[in-house]
């Protein structure tokens, strides 16, 4: 709701409505200020809120330690929620609940709204928290058949699951799964136990150590494990390209090739530092050690090594004469015809003959600067710059003669 008089507000005002019991985002959103400035005002006046506030575990009888390493299911939040949230390093369920709502409210860019969606998770989190306590969900005797009923809200039911799985952690630290076939155990935590034997198999016994005796260290190795299936896809996408580059290109030297794919030279000399002297299939060797931005680079180039130069040129072909009559007077002139001989053929002036030409000529090098034919040509010489129209001939023979006109 909006106050009256707004404009008017003093200090004393905020003070006042938050003895009333007003939350602090309804007091800012009244008088359309920010969430920080009531916190301020209100320390000015002697009021710590952080002192008197409980966390939102306190306000909802939840236990942060229960939530320990589980992280917040980001595209549960608005894009603007979740970011304001890892400005202040909350990344996991456990930091959520040890946050009051003034804590939320003193971020820059966090209102009303993001704080709505905050109550609605945690309210969630909440409803689906207490079935699962009087279901067996926390080590409780129960029936079969009322733990097969549970269903959860999809965004709750994630941090739920995991919770649930903190009571085993040393047994599953010790690679000891046999909980899973205990009575009472939830049918639909099977995947998750899969999931988990799986990762025990697949770690070192001394990161599994390590993830157990500090817990801090999780989030880095995550990272390293992120990283390094990063890597592997890149590589993977890097060797399916590779694979599309015929035969005798991939075993040329890279160095003809990267001229012609761009006058850049910036460019040019990150990839002639991939390569160095090499040729475009040694180019597996490099891939782990490349930043992203490299391999945007590299994967690019790549990609352009696929060309056909034979479907190009027929393409270049087939846009500088759109009309029969346009070829007919390249191939004409290409075959020493002058323009008042063709003019006389086709019943129009020389001139216009002249105009037709023209254009044609230009739209040929507009595309061909566009696609960088010649520049391609030359490369699969071994970086020749002169051009012979039996070179063009290997690609496309019946129209080589117009193209050297």
């Amino acid at each position: 709701m909006k106050y009256n008089n707004m404009e008017q507000f003093t200090p004393e005002t905020i003070v006042e409505l938050y003895k009333k019991g007003k939350p602090i985002v309804d007091i800012a959103h009244g008088l359309n200020i920010r969430g920080r400035e009531v916190i301020a005002i209100l320390s000015r006046h002697g009021i710590n809120v952080h002192q008197v506030e409980m966390t939102y575990g306190e306000k909802n009888s939840l236990d942060p330690d229960n939530f320990r390493l589980i992280q917040i299911d980001t595209p549960r939040f608005s894009v603007r929620t979740a970011n304001c949230l890892k400005k202040i390093g909350v990344f996991t369920v456990e930091d959520l609940l040890n946050c009051t709502e003034s804590d939320l409210c003193n971020i820059k860019g966090f209102g009303k709204l993001s704080l709505s969606e905050v109550d609605q998770f945690v309210s969630e989190l909440k409803n689906g928290f207490s079935k699962a306590n009087g279901s067996n969900l926390m080590g409780k005797e129960s029936d079969a058949a009322d733990t097969k009923s549970l269903r959860y809200d999809d965004r709750s039911a994630s941090a739920l699951k995991k919770a649930y799985f903190y009571q085993y952690r040393d047994r599953i630290f010790n690679g000891d799964f046999s909980f899973a076939e205990e009575d009472g155990f939830p049918e639909q935590y099977a995947d998750k136990v899969k999931i988990y034997e799986d990762g025990y198999k697949l770690l070192d016994g001394d990161i599994l150590e390590q993830c157990k005796n500090n817990p801090q260290s999780v989030a880095l190795i995550i990272g390293c494990l992120l990283d390094f299936s990063k890597r592997q896809k890149r590589k993977e996408e890097i060797y399916e390209v590779i694979d599309r580059i015929p035969s005798s290109r991939k075993n040329s030297l890279a160095k003809y090739y990267i001229v012609a794919y761009t006058d850049d030279k910036e460019t040019q000399d990150i990839l002639c530092r991939f390569f160095a002297n090499s040729t475009i299939l040694k180019t597996p060797d490099l891939i782990n050690d490349l930043d992203y931005n490299d391999y945007v680079i590299l994967k690019s180039f790549l990609s352009w090594c696929t060309f056909d130069l034979t479907q190009e040129a027929q393409e270049l072909w087939d846009a500088s004469c759109p009309r029969d009559n346009v070829k007919d007077v390249l191939h004409l002139r290409a075959h020493g015809r002058t323009l008042e001989e063709i003019g006389s053929k086709h019943g129009i002036t020389r001139e216009r003959i002249r105009q037709i030409e023209s254009k044609a000529v230009r739209i040929f090098e507009r595309k061909e600067s566009q696609v960088r034919f010649i520049a391609k040509v030359s490369a699969e010489k071994g970086g020749d710059p002169v051009i012979h129209r039996e070179d063009i001939e290997k690609y496309f023979p019946l129209h080589a003669r117009e193209f050297f006109f």
